[in-house]
């Protein structure tokens, strides 16, 4: 994961996979879609894993909201 700075000033963390750096720059070009929404989970709950990504998971609920959960919260069966 690497810090970002978007060119409104948003800023947060995006994975690294997904920015290709312009030499010579601090600047870079994202080359995937991305948000940052961390879903808060309760045991129990049954999630959809939509892929993995450095030791997050993509999931999506039954109500069809969809976020980033750490994949060692997950018990996958």
């Amino acid at each position: 994961m690497v810090f970002i700075t978007s060119g409104e000033g948003e800023q947060g963390w995006a994975p690294v996979q997904y920015i290709e750096k312009i030499e010579g720059s601090s600047e870079g070009l994202l080359l995937e879609d991305y948000d940052n929404i961390e879903l808060n989970t309760v045991i129990g709950e049954k999630l959809s894993v939509l892929f993995e990504l450095n030791e997050w998971y993509r999931v999506s609920r039954s109500t069809g909201e969809i976020g980033w959960v750490p994949v060692r919260s997950v018990q996958r069966t």
